[in-house]
């Protein structure tokens, strides 16, 4: 099974701009997309929905998830300091994958929920409910990569219907999708646990 993807970053800024050059690194000439993973900076937050439809309408892909972020990371860059975007686009087989989103209330859109699907590459707002009850009642036997979205201003997922607050966006992969994953980053609790008794 061959796999393409490609990728591209901007970093600017302008919304426009960035967006400008992550779409003309990652689109190409004879790429058929089909997927496409959006990340974007917390100070775009206000832009993301314009971001958002015209990356489905210059790539062509019908499934989009994705997120904000205070820091971005890409393939050799750390964007932390400048607003940026950064798109992969891959195209992967017909029916290997499927799109899918929660809202804050925890919600399924109309996407189907398919156990056929063992991987979920997902993006949760940390204030979901679904933090504190537990990922088996949304994603039952299935190996989730991903991650929290973190933002200075309310955070928003990135779906291929809409842009939504609070709420999770993800990609269900399919069997025939060879994942190798590794931890990137992540954080452990340092000593044993307090309660908080007084704020000043």
């Amino acid at each position: 099974m061959t796999i393409r993807a490609s990728l591209g970053v901007g970093i600017s800024s302008s919304w426009e701009e960035a967006l400008e050059s992550a779409l003309n690194e990652a689109i190409e000439p004879d790429g058929l997309p089909n997927l496409a993973f959006l990340y974007i900076s917390d100070s775009f937050t206000a832009y993301a929905e314009h971001i958002r439809e015209q990356v489905l309408d210059r790539s062509g892909v019908d499934t989009l998830s994705g997120t904000v972020g205070v820091g971005l990371c890409a393939t050799g860059i750390e964007i932390m300091d400048d607003p940026g975007i950064v798109i992969l686009l891959l195209e992967l087989p017909e029916g290997s994958f499927q799109g899918l989103s929660i809202d804050a209330e925890g919600e399924f859109r109309p996407l189907r929920r398919n156990t056929d699907h063992p991987v979920g590459i997902v993006h949760i707002d940390p204030r979901h409910k679904i933090m504190a009850q537990g990922f088996e009642e949304f994603f039952p036997d299935i190996f989730l990569m991903g991650g929290l979205t973190s933002s200075r201003v309310p955070g928003v997922q990135l779906t291929s219907e809409h842009t939504m607050i609070g709420g999770i966006s993800a990609v269900m992969l399919d069997q025939e999708i060879k994942i190798h994953s590794m931890v990137a980053q992540g954080c452990i609790p340092i000593g044993s646990t307090h309660r908080v008794t007084q704020a000043t």
